[in-house]
């Protein structure tokens, strides 16, 4: 979502009427830099946001927030997001993933969705492993959650053999 720094989008839709978006971006030192939203908005108000890349071995990732008090429906929209990447040893990595969206006026109002995914990764010489878990829940018409767990192993037990197990 990054956009030019100090060059405001202006422009007109429905949902917002007529609108200015501006964004500045920073750098808080060699390994973090990242970008300040201000948004204004005719019909839904001001929106404040704030995106960030940060990187320090072993880890890396990014996270965002964006806030709006919607002045049609007075609700409060959140969108938020964590990446995050991170060698835990030679042969194991880990990501997270966390997207959370709360009364987005281009979805169904008073609803809310969270996805959260976690994988790990073990790779040797002779093979490699896999798990991801992810959660995804939404709200709005009813709740719904779910929840899924594959594994993955490959194992080569010799040039000519591979074995892999999948769940």
């Amino acid at each position: 979502r990054r956009r030019q720094s100090l060059v405001p989008v202006v422009g007109y839709n429905d949902i917002e009427g007529a609108f200015a978006k501006t964004s500045y971006n920073y750098r808080a030192d060699e390994a973090g830099l990242g970008t300040l939203y201000l948004d204004l908005m005719q019909k839904r108000g001001v929106g404040l946001g704030i995106e960030h890349e940060y990187r320090a071995d072993p880890f890396w990732g990014e996270a965002y927030l964006y806030g709006l008090r919607d002045k049609q429906t007075g609700a409060t929209e959140l969108n938020a997001r964590i990446q995050h990447s991170q060698m835990l040893s030679d042969e194991l990595d880990a990501q997270l993933s966390l997207n959370y969206t709360r009364n987005n006026a281009y979805f169904f109002s008073s609803s809310s969705n969270l996805n959260a995914e976690l994988n790990l990764r073990r790779q040797v010489e002779s093979g490699q492993s896999a798990l991801s878990i992810r959660r995804q829940t939404s709200t709005g018409f009813g709740t719904r959650t779910s929840t899924t767990s594959p594994l993955r192993h490959q194992q080569r037990l010799s040039q000519a053999l591979d074995l892999t197990l999948t769940s």
